[in-house]
């Protein structure tokens, strides 16, 4: 047997009145990026790793001795880390340090609100172990949005504490899934490990 570090990711669309409209199986993703192995590089042999380039495009550090790495958990309106939506549909590749075309947190158009993202404990098997990551995007912009793409953003800090956001994981989204106006959709990513 070998270890494997997996992920699935799920998306639920819920209407207005909280019913659920659409509901995709769990898909594997398939597309864990470069700069999450680099972030993990750096964490465990605690040395720290230049040029990885951030969600906007500028080159970083990641940095050992900062208190924020590979972190998450992002609250209510904050859409620079944490799970993420997107309307694009650029194919994925290992390089992409940003999802194509985010979608932001507010509620003008083209935007979604974004709610804290949540954690469960970590579930041990007799052959994996497993967490999810789970995250609502409420749409109160007044127009439909379709999600084609969905990803995890992490926050690395670097030297001098400079905080910086970066691409870890994206997906693309088959056919897409459509938020009504006063809808939400929920994205759920379950982290496995297994032997």
């Amino acid at each position: 047997m070998r270890l494997q570090l997996k992920a699935y990711y799920r998306v639920t669309v819920t209407d207005s009145r909280g019913r659920v409209i659409r509901r995709t199986r769990w898909r594997l993703s398939r597309s864990f990026v470069a700069n999450y192995l680099r972030s993990i590089n750096c964490i465990t042999r605690f040395s720290n790793v230049s040029g990885v380039i951030d969600t906007g495009g500028t080159s970083r550090t990641l940095e050992t001795n900062q208190t924020r790495k590979l972190e998450m958990d992002a609250v209510v309106g904050v859409s620079a880390f944490g799970p993420v939506v997107g309307t694009g549909s650029t194919p994925v590749a290992i390089t992409n340090t940003a999802l194509a075309a985010q979608v932001v947190h507010g509620s003008g158009a083209g935007q979604l609100q974004y709610q804290a993202a949540s954690f469960s404990d970590v579930a041990v098997g007799a052959t994996d172990a497993t967490y999810v990551i789970t995250r609502v995007f409420i749409n109160g912009s007044g127009a439909s949005i379709t999600i084609n793409e969905v990803g995890l953003y992490f926050q690395h800090n670097g030297p001098g504490a400079v905080v910086a956001y970066f691409l870890g994981v994206r997906d693309l989204v088959p056919g897409g899934q459509l938020v009504p106006p006063g809808g939400a959709a929920t994205l759920a990513y379950q982290m496995m490990v297994s032997v």
